[in-house]
């Protein structure tokens, strides 16, 4: 099991128990803040449209 925080560096680290800490190099994923934001915002955006779509279906179903 592994902890993921994003520290000042603006990397996303992953820290472990402290018997597995030895064996891995503190920063496995170097991947950006930005990067993390922007996939939460297109994920946020894809669940609105899919939720968009919810609805289209559910008023044409009721006018039909």
């Amino acid at each position: 099991m592994h902890f993921s925080r994003i520290d000042n560096t603006n990397k996303c680290t992953k820290y472990y128990p402290k018997k597995f800490k030895s064996l891995f190099n503190k920063n496995i994923w170097p991947f950006s803040k930005h990067y993390i934001i922007q996939t939460v915002k297109k994920l946020e955006l894809f669940k609105s449209l899919q939720l968009l779509l919810k609805i289209q279906k559910g008023i044409l179903t009721v006018l039909l």
